[in-house]
């Protein structure tokens, strides 16, 4: 007699017609996730885009309007990455998985590029928030040591 098993299978879920920077932000979110935990899908559903937020967070998408921030949020077991442009789709992936493990990009130079302690899943540790940076734009300079 075989025993029932309970198979739960999540996704990286992405709007009906993701914009470029909705696909980049989802294939950041799977490869980080399988370098952290060795698997390619997480424990539960990720949905990274402006839309959800538009649907499930809409004083979230007015709060960080014309700026680069970004909005974590978990509702029903679900979470939500997502910013008001498209950029903040990224930035919330980078700091969702900044603020919920110990990773580190410390520089682009080969053999330096991370440094995390592997985890059995990413949890939900820290959830429910919002940033909008101080300034209208973020810059971001890269000094590997070659010039």
């Amino acid at each position: 007699m075989l025993s029932s098993l309970s198979l739960v299978l999540a996704a990286i879920v992405l709007p009906e017609n993701p914009t470029l920077n909705e696909s980049f932000a989802a294939g950041e979110f799977r490869y980080w996730h399988k370098e952290l935990t060795g698997k390619a899908e997480p424990a539960y559903d990720v949905c990274i885009g402006r839309s959800f937020g538009e649907r499930l967070f809409p004083d979230d998408v007015k709060f960080l309007e014309g700026s680069e921030g970004f909005a974590v949020r978990e509702k029903g077991g679900k979470l939500y990455l997502f910013g008001a442009k498209p950029c903040g789709n990224c930035f919330a992936v980078y700091d969702f998985l900044e603020k919920n493990t110990d990773i580190i990009w410390p520089s682009m130079a080969e053999g330096c590029d991370r440094v995390f302690t592997p985890v059995k899943a990413v949890p939900l540790k820290v959830v429910n928030y919002r940033e909008k940076p101080t300034f209208e734009q973020r810059v971001c300079q890269v000094n590997n040591g070659e010039y």
